[in-house]
Formats: structure tokens, sequence, C-alpha cells
């Protein structure tokens, strides 16, 4: 079984470091650990029909349990559009989303820049880290090919 973490020095340094971080930024635990984290968002959500947007918003505030503000920082996206956008999700998918393990899962934070699309953003990741191609990237995303190709390209001309 597992041993008891609580008692091990480099535990009890890490808690130490946790709280003098929360005291010196005034921010909470979750806001410093999720700094730590590479939130990934599965692509197996992509078959809700829901928006790109919509998806993110409404996995990270329901699946990983992240305030508005949270989720907004992690995606580079003010408030009112990831509250909107999560807004706009319950309306079209109430129930919470069941995602399936795939290897090909993005980091939440490749939407930060803004130059690009959301989508824009998740194809071009797709495309360049996994080599993947457009039928394939069409297919994951639940978008028609032809959708993926001027998504990608657009990014090339920006």
């Amino acid at each position: 079984m597992y041993k008891d973490v609580s008692k091990d020095r480099r535990f009890l340094e890490l808690k130490r470091i946790l709280g003098e971080l929360q005291r010196e930024y005034s921010i909470p635990k979750e806001d410093i650990l999720d700094a730590c984290e590479d939130v990934k968002i599965p692509v197996s959500l992509f078959a809700s029909g829901l928006s790109s947007l919509e998806i993110i918003s409404k996995y990270l505030i329901e699946n990983k349990a992240r305030s508005v503000t949270s989720a907004a920082e992690l995606c580079g996206r003010s408030k009112q559009g990831i509250w909107q956008a999560y807004r706009e999700a319950n309306k079209k998918f109430s129930g919470k989303f069941r995602p399936a393990i795939s290897k090909h899962d993005f980091p939440a934070a490749i939407i930060k820049d803004r130059r690009y699309s959301v989508l824009e953003s998740i194809v071009k990741f797709l495309r360049e880290h996994h080599s993947l191609a457009y039928t394939r990237i069409a297919g994951l995303l639940n978008r028609d090919q032809r959708t993926v190709w001027t998504a990608y390209n657009r990014t090339k001309s920006k």
C-alpha cells in the first residue's frame, strides 16, 4: 500500500513553502498548485458539439473545479468571456463531461496566444506537436477536414 507521506521531511518542507507563497502573494493554494500543473484538455470532449471555448470553459470549471477567474487566467481570456462560454455550454449540454483518455490531449495554456483563434491554436498544436494529418485532427475535434485545413493555414499566415 501507500506510505504515509505526511511525515516525510520533503512533504513538510513543501507544505511550509506553499504556506509562505500563499501569505506572500495572497493567492489560494489551488492557484499555486495550478501554476505547477500543466492542465490538459481531453480531445474526446469535442464530440459534444460545443464550440472550442465552451468545451474548455466547461471542463475547467466543472471537471477541474477551477474558478472562472482561474480558468480565465489559464486561458488568457477575460472572466466575462469564460463565463459567457460556460453559460452557453450549459444551455447546450447540461451534464458533466466524461472525458476519455487520449494521447492527443492538449495543454489549456496553448490558447493564451491571442493571435490565433481557439480552434486555430488547437489545430496548430495537434498538427505540429503530434504530426497528425488533417483528417485525423478533424475526426478528433469533430470538425470538417476543410475547416481544420483552413484553421491551420491561417496560423501559418499570421
